[in-house]
C-alpha cells in the first residue's frame, strides 16, 4: 500500500540515499496517502521513533490533517527524543517538540 511504502521509506532512510529523497517521495505519495491506513501501517512495521521520524516529515510535505491520527496515536506512546536523521546523536539539533526529533539540519524536497 502507499502507506506501507512511506512507512519503509522512513525506516530504511540511509538506503534510500537519505531524507532528502524520502520527503521528496512521501511529497508524491501524498494524494494516495490516507490517515487511519497511515496509523495502521505505522503501528504494524513502523515502531514508535520511526513514527515520529514519518509524522516529522508528512508535516513538512503536506497538511497537518494527515499526520492527525498518528500524532494521536505518538502522543499516547512511551517516547523519548530521537534523531530525525537516523544515525545521528540524540544529543545534536534543535528539538521539533511536536514530534519530539531532534533537527540537525533543513530537509530539502524537490520539486
Amino acid at each position: 500500500t502507499p502507506e506501507a511504502t512511506a512507512v519503509d521509506l522512513v525506516r530504511s532512510a540511509k538506503s534510500a540515499v537519505g531524507l532528502d529523497n524520502v520527503a521528496t517521495v512521501l511529497a508524491e505519495l501524498v494524494p494516495l496517502l490516507e490517515p487511519g491506513r497511515l496509523l495502521k501501517a505505522a503501528r504494524a512495521i513502523g515502531g514508535v521513533p520511526n513514527a515520529q521520524r514519518l509524522g516529522y516529515l508528512i508535516e513538512r510535505v503536506a497538511k497537518r490533517s494527515l499526520a492527525k491520527p498518528l500524532h494521536d496515536w505518538f502522543r499516547r506512546q512511551s517516547t523519548s527524543v530521537v534523531p530525525l536523521r537516523p544515525g545521528k546523536s540524540a544529543t545534536e539539533g534543535v528539538e521539533e517538540r511536536r514530534w519530539h526529533v531532534l533537527v540537525t539540519d533543513l530537509i530539502e524536497v524537490e520539486t
